[in-house]
Formats: C-alpha cells, sequence, structure tokens
C-alpha cells in the first residue's frame, strides 16, 4: 500500500491537476491496486498488450509497475479532468483506464523516463518513506549486483553492510549459512530413513 502512496507523489509532479482532483475528492489510490498486485492482466483485456506489459516489467524493478500506472494516468489526464466532479465517476473512470488505453508502447516507455527523472530514492524523499527492508530499497543491493555468468552461492548474497543507502541487510552471513544448510541436514536425514525403511521391508 506504501508503493500506491508513492503514485500520488509521482502524480503530484507529473499531472498536478489530475493530482488536485484526486485529493480535492479524497479519492485513494485503491483503483491501482489490482494494476500493482497483476500487472495490469486484471483491467486489460487485449492478450497480445498483456504481454508486452508483462515482457516490460518482469525485467524491470519492482517499484518500475508505479511508475507505469503513474504514465498511464498522464496519457489519460484530459479524459480524467473531464470526467464529472464526483467520487465514484472519477474512481470508477481510473479504473477503467487500462481498458480504454491502446498506446501501451508509448505508457511503457514514458514510465522509464520517469523512473530515470524521478528515482526511487528521490521520490520517497519528496513524499512517503517505505521501510529500509522493502524490496523497492533493497533490489539494487541484491539484485543488480549479480552477473548471470557468474551466479554466487546463497551466502554470498546477504551483505553484513549495507550496500544501499536505504537498505538494511536483516540476517548476517552466519545466520545465513546456517539457514543455508537446513537444506542438506533435511535431505541427509530423509535419504537416511529412507533407507533404513527399505531395509527393514527387507528383513520382513
Amino acid at each position: 500500500m506504501q508503493q500506491l502512496q508513492l503514485l500520488y507523489v509521482l502524480l503530484k509532479a507529473i499531472a498536478p491537476n489530475v493530482h488536485n482532483l484526486l485529493e480535492e475528492l479524497q479519492v485513494p489510490p485503491f483503483f491501482a491496486i489490482s494494476w500493482v498486485l497483476t500487472w495490469f492482466a486484471h483491467d486489460v483485456d487485449d492478450f497480445a498488450s498483456i504481454c508486452r506489459i508483462y515482457d516490460f516489467l518482469i525485467v524491470s524493478p519492482p517499484m518500475q509497475v508505479v511508475y507505469v500506472a503513474a504514465a498511464l494516468v498522464k496519457h489519460s489526464e484530459r479524459e480524467v479532468l473531464a470526467m464529472e466532479r464526483d467520487f465514484a465517476m472519477v474512481h470508477t473512470g481510473l479504473t477503467k483506464l487500462p481498458q480504454q488505453t491502446k498506446e501501451w508502447d508509448s505508457v511503457l516507455e514514458d514510465s522509464w523516463y520517469l523512473k530515470s527523472e524521478y528515482p526511487e530514492t528521490k521520490l520517497q524523499q519528496m513524499g512517503c518513506m517505505l521501510a529500509r527492508k522493502s524490496a523497492v530499497n533493497t533490489f539494487a543491493a541484491t539484485w543488480t549486483r549479480l552477473d548471470p555468468a557468474r551466479p554466487l552461492p546463497f551466502t554470498a548474497l546477504v551483505a553484513t553492510k549495507a550496500n544501499h543507502p536505504l537498505a538494511e541487510a536483516t540476517p548476517t552471513v552466519k545466520s545465513a549459512t546456517n539457514t543455508a544448510q537446513w537444506p542438506l541436514v533435511i535431505a541427509t536425514m530423509a535419504s537416511a530413513t529412507m533407507i533404513m525403511y527399505a531395509y527393514l521391508l527387507a528383513q520382513t
């Protein structure tokens, strides 16, 4: 839900008239819940458009879907401002924007430029700080550092110190090592149990 609050922070910067309308009518960002949770698949009927959106978001940081939502509202700014100034009408109209949009390539391209102009850290400083352990704040310190050609062991992914200004490494390397050993212990015990069971069956 906090990420949805950042949607309004972004709209205040790129579409102030829309933001003022939403503030005036006290429309919460709930209209975008399905956009974020399903990557617009719940609201877009065209399968090719859904595939295009997923192709874009699956290789993007976690917050990118919020930038896409903001770009979508910005693209439909004229339609939104022309809506009847009523809470229910505006909320319903916003939920239908993904169905009415045909220029998804332009929306996705604009969302990428929005992220460049308003990166996650700047966006949070502008309005709403997320938790330090949020995927938004730990993404750069965990995933973008990886080299696909040189995979790292699980324990190497957990740093002893934060590598991102807003990130905080939760487990230590020691605890991560202990955690990583548990699957091996369980597998060994399961194998020993199966061997013992097979031995007992052979004796009967």
